[in-house]
Order: C-alpha cells, then structure tokens, then sequence
C-alpha cells in the first residue's frame, strides 16, 4: 500500500502504537475514502454522520488510520485533514480527546497548523 523504503521504516517504528490489523485499518481507509465527495468548487464534503459511524463501529481501525495519517503528512501535510476529521470523530464517539491533540502536535511540529485550523466537525 506505501511503498516509500522510508516511509516503511517509519511505518515499522509506529507499529507498537497499532491497536488494529492491518487489514482492518485499509478497509477502514477504503471506507473512509468511498464516503468523501467531490463538490464543485474543488473541494471535498464528507457524510459526517455515516463518518462518525465508521468510527464508532471501528473505533481501533480510526485509531490506526490516523496514526498512518500522520505519517503520511511527513510526505504529503494535506493528510493532516483526514488524520484530524477522524480524530475529531474518534474524540466524539470515544471521550477521548488523545488523537487531535497528537494530530495538532503534528501538524505544529511540521510548520503546518493552518491545514488542520479551519477542520471543524460537530458532535451530531
């Protein structure tokens, strides 16, 4: 799925922080992806109710997801959205508020804060 030697190491190094399968965690992903929307100024929507279910029903997997999210943005920051959309929705259906701070630690440490500022995901 990631084919970077670099981003392989890296990968192997997070891999203690996984609570999931692999397998679970990339069908999470495929998930995820299928419930993004193309509008038409460009720019994506997402179904945060049927996202919000997503997490609620694989609460490990969005775990997963967005510790992968995260370091993935070290080559790409725009996954920092997807990383804190899920974190946001993890936050919600768990009380656990862990994974957006990691993604804000993240995104400031990179220089980029501004690409996860304006993400703003309600509890209903």
């Amino acid at each position: 799925m990631y084919t970077s030697p670099n981003l392989s190491r890296l990968m192997e190094r997070v891999r203690y922080m996984m609570r999931s399968t692999p397998e679970s965690t990339a069908k999470f992903d495929d998930a995820f992806i299928k419930l993004q929307q193309k509008r038409g100024d460009g720019k994506v929507g997402m179904d945060i109710k049927a996202a919000k279910d997503l997490v609620a029903a694989n609460p490990d997997s969005a775990h997963d997801f967005v510790i992968i999210q995260c370091v993935l943005a070290k080559t790409n920051t725009s996954h920092l959205q997807a990383a804190m959309v899920v974190a946001k929705l993890f936050g919600i259906v768990t009380g656990d508020e862990g994974l957006v701070r990691e993604v804000r630690q993240v995104a400031s440490s990179m220089g980029a804060a501004a690409v996860i500022d304006r993400i703003q995901v309600a509890a209903e």
